[in-house]
């Protein structure tokens, strides 16, 4: 995994809330797939409240206000303790991709440490950090 910053992992913005009736089920399914979202928040709330209380449970949901510090200190753990997923600081500068890469599934992308990476599965995620070339 490249990040441009290993300290802005799981960095969350001004309002550090997770969950609400809008995004919880996100957080659920996250959850669900085995990714460590929930698990951080828990580990990492400063304080949970159940919304809506007083309409009917269809609407209602949880949302947690999380320590900022401690949940980007938790994300970053856990994806540090990923098996199989390296994380480095650094950024893409290119990615290539073949017709026969595409039938192999391999890519590769330049860095901008100029090395070259490979990998069998690839995402992007740009993010805040997405600048126009």
């Amino acid at each position: 995994m490249l990040t441009p910053n290993l300290d802005r992992i799981g960095f969350m913005p001004c309002n550090p809330s997770i969950g609400g009736p809008a995004k919880g089920h996100i957080v659920a399914d996250v959850d669900a797939l085995g990714g460590h979202m929930a698990e951080a928040i828990d580990r990492t709330a400063l304080q949970i409240r159940t919304l809506n209380t007083s309409k009917g449970p269809a609407v209602q949901a949880l949302r947690a206000q999380a320590d900022k510090a401690l949940y980007a200190m938790a994300m970053k753990e856990a994806l540090e303790a990923q098996p199989g997923l390296e994380v480095v600081q650094d950024s893409a500068r290119r990615v290539t991709i073949s017709r026969a890469q595409v039938r192999r599934q391999s890519k590769r992308s330049k860095r901008t440490s100029v090395r070259a990476t490979g990998a069998e599965r690839r995402s992007s995620q740009p993010g805040r950090f997405c600048a126009a070339a």
